[in-house]
């Protein structure tokens, strides 16, 4: 069966050749099938080999993160000299025409030096967002907008806003800030005074 087909295949090109008047090889054109397959295939091979490589590069480095934030959460749990205490709460409150909200993320670092001494540094951030019960059609005629807020005992806040140019576009009204210093506690009482136009409210904020 092979060898009828061969024979076949072989009288197909001889015939073909004369009538292009074309004195090619029989068996070059599957010879240059051959070699096209060939260089297909070992492109293939190619971009696999890079593309191999490439995920295995981009598997390393995530092994390394991964590798480098273990050793980093074994050095805070084991670190006998230095203690995180971690402070986060949300504050909410609200009036009959205002409520707040204050989200709190404080930490706190205790260690000890070479001299024995105790260190101690501390570091927080907080974002304090403003909310007007009502609808904005009834805030839409509002020109100026100040608000006061104490984080417990370490600090205070404001947001001051004035709308002269244009109408007021939104109800909540947002700041944010951080530092070093002292840190706040649960049970800190955040006190808001809010001015808007001739009106004025007051509320506090408190962790539920």
């Amino acid at each position: 069966m092979k060898t009828s087909i061969g024979k076949f295949s072989t009288s197909i090109f001889r015939k073909k050749d004369i009538e292009m008047g074309d004195t090619m090889d029989p068996y070059s054109h599957h010879k240059s099938l051959t070699d096209g397959q060939r260089d297909s295939r070992f492109e293939e091979r190619k971009t696999k080999r890079n593309n191999t490589k490439k995920f295995q590069g981009k598997s390393a480095i995530f092994s390394l993160i991964l590798l480098a934030s273990f050793f980093t959460m074994l050095w805070f749990i084991f670190s006998p000299d230095e203690e995180i205490v971690v402070h986060e709460y949300v504050f909410e409150g609200e009036g009959t025409n205002w409520s707040a909200v204050l989200f709190y993320d404080g930490q706190e670092l205790w260690g000890e030096d070479e001299s024995g001494v105790t260190t101690y540094k501390s570091h927080s951030n907080y974002t304090f967002e403003l909310t007007y019960n009502g609808g904005l059609e009834e805030l839409a005629p509002m020109e100026k907008l100040e608000c006061r807020f104490t984080r417990g005992t370490t600090g205070e806040g404001s947001v001051r806003l004035t709308f002269e140019d244009e109408p007021v576009s939104k109800t909540v009204f947002s700041t944010s800030g951080g530092g070093t210093g002292a840190v706040m506690q649960e049970d800190m009482i955040v006190e808001v005074d809010v001015q808007w136009d001739d009106k004025e409210e007051s509320f506090e904020l408190v962790v539920e």
